[in-house]
């Protein structure tokens, strides 16, 4: 996927200029009346959480787009279930079972398994979806090792990102104002200018290790075997 590091660049470019705009307007609110004072204050905390939600964007999309990387690959070689690493294959078994009416499972069942067993026996190429990740406003660093380690990959990051501990606080501040837990007021007042700055550096850290972890991956034609 050409365009992974590009965007993933776009995207961090995006929220450090937000970062900037943000240091501009705190420097500026002590210049004015009380008054003004007052509203600029509370302006920027809303746009200070706003962060969180740019935050968030960067890093679903950058692990999304990181494993569609790898998937794209399986589907370039014309994979087969014999020629899927065992990680792999177990995947692609569970998102048989994706999209499925909980009610109609019992039944279902058996036809999926029946169709699963003829992609193996015919040596069909198969197809990984990256929409079925389970990673809908639950990423932070935990959750994206544990997605590699069910890939069968390996996850490599600068020590200079404190080990994607700020990813942490980027979802559940994300979730926070995204269920109406807190307003965006009461959660920008909770952070200065230079917190943010520090959490959206680290978290880039992080990110820019998944990108580099896939494309290296993605090179090794990570997730393929050679059977002889």
């Amino acid at each position: 996927m050409p365009g992974l590091r590009t965007e993933f660049a776009s995207r961090q470019k995006e929220l450090e200029q937000f970062i900037s705009f943000l240091s501009e307007l705190d420097k500026q609110a002590p210049l004015v009346g009380s008054r003004e004072a007052k509203k600029v204050t509370g302006r920027l905390s809303v746009l200070k959480a706003s962060t969180f939600l740019m935050a968030y964007n960067l890093v679903e999309y950058s692990v999304r787009q990181s494993f569609a990387l790898l998937y794209q690959k399986v589907e370039e070689k014309s994979a087969t279930f014999r020629t899927l690493d065992e990680p792999f294959r177990e995947l692609w078994l569970t998102q048989q079972l994706k999209d499925r009416d909980v009610a109609w499972l019992s039944r279902l069942v058996p036809q999926t398994h029946k169709k699963a067993i003829g992609f193996v026996a015919n040596d069909t190429p198969l197809l990984l979806n990256p929409r079925y990740l389970p990673i809908e406003g639950n990423l932070d660093a935990d959750e994206i090792r544990i997605l590699f380690s069910k890939h069968g990959l390996r996850l490599t990051v600068s020590k200079s990102a404190s080990g994607g501990a700020t990813l942490k606080t980027v979802k559940t501040k994300r979730n926070a104002l995204a269920h109406g837990l807190e307003t965006f007021t009461e959660c920008g007042r909770q952070f200065g200018v230079s917190d943010l700055e520090q959490i959206c550096s680290e978290t880039c850290l992080f990110v820019s290790g998944v990108v580099a972890s896939a494309e290296r991956a993605e090179r090794s034609s990570a997730g393929t075997r050679k059977v002889p």
